[in-house]
């Protein structure tokens, strides 16, 4: 067989797999539905999950309710909070509580036991990110971006994280 017609099938067999058989991202359901959340010193977006993320174990729905109880509360927290694991925050949390109302928000539920929590990320930066409809997923970027949870019968937060320096 002529190596220029080869090389020519092979092309278009390769060229046809992908347009016909490809994973088509556009018709598959949404991971989550979202709904937005403002407050007068915040606004962000909450993510629901849907289909089968739904139907897995600790997956909830948060409610504007949920959230306003939760901001309502966080202040307090950061003001509180002066290190993790030994890492000193004071620059940190005073940097976040100076530009608090200015860091978009992505809340999430979840359920532990019985126990029902808000999991909500922080960022300053939407790196060009639609936030209110992506998830925002971000390794280093120090103080731009933390995150915390906090149970909704309890009014505890744990799992307090900052980013760290690159």
């Amino acid at each position: 067989m002529n190596p220029k017609y080869s090389m020519k099938l092979l092309l278009l067999i390769t060229v046809f797999f992908f347009l016909c058989c490809s994973n088509n991202t556009s018709a598959k359901l949404p991971e989550y539905k979202t709904m937005f959340a403002k407050g007068s010193n915040y606004e962000g977006a909450i993510f629901n999950p849907t289909g089968e993320r739904a139907k897995a174990s600790g997956a909830c729905d948060a409610t504007t309710k949920d959230v306003a109880k939760f901001e309502s509360a966080l202040v307090a927290y950061l003001k509180s909070t002066t290190q993790i694991k030994g890492r000193s925050l004071q620059k940190a949390t005073k940097n976040m509580m100076d530009n608090l109302s200015k860091y978009k928000r992505q809340y999430y539920c979840g359920v532990r036991g019985s126990q029902k929590y808000i999991h909500a990320d922080f960022f300053c930066d939407t790196m060009g990110f639609d936030w209110k409809k992506d998830k925002i997923e971000v390794m280093d970027g120090g103080d731009c971006f933390f995150g915390v949870e906090y149970d909704l019968k309890t009014g505890k937060f744990f799992n307090f994280y900052v980013n760290g320096e690159a």
